[in-house]
């Protein structure tokens, strides 16, 4: 499947996600909700996966031990396995990002790691909202 069909042409806006993971709420709202738009066509049992597995992370104990560095696999075997949705690739990468600036020691990666869970759930949250098969 060539490049700009399985969204391999979509760049994250790291700045964005990194102001996110500081704590910037209104930006977290707004990119959330651009996204959602960009992803209303997959499906939710494929992008509540993803939120599942990041609400069972407890920041103060499975940070350290690499937990949320674990999604980061589990995305890449999500996009590689659906071959029908090429919007999971853009996905993937904006988690991606965002994962490798949450960091895994102190209070500081522990708040960036809420801020993160945040930010998917918003995604999700806007996805559900922009789907058109309510």
């Amino acid at each position: 499947m060539p490049n700009e069909e399985r969204g391999q042409n979509f760049v994250p806006d790291e700045q964005k996600i990194e102001r996110i993971l500081g704590g910037d709420s209104a930006l977290l709202n707004d990119y959330a909700e651009e996204l959602g738009k960009i992803w209303a066509k997959l499906s939710t049992s494929k992008i509540r996966s993803i939120l599942n597995y990041v609400q069972r992370i407890k920041p103060e104990e499975d940070l350290e031990s690499g937990k949320l560095d674990l999604l980061r696999y589990k995305l890449a075997y999500l996009v590689g396995k659906e071959k029908t949705a090429p919007e999971l690739f853009p996905l993937r990468q904006v988690l991606d990002a965002a994962i490798k600036r949450v960091g895994n020691k102190g209070k500081d990666a522990q708040q960036r790691f809420i801020n993160f869970r945040n930010f998917v759930e918003a995604i999700v949250a806007y996805h559900r909202f922009h789907k058109k098969d309510k």
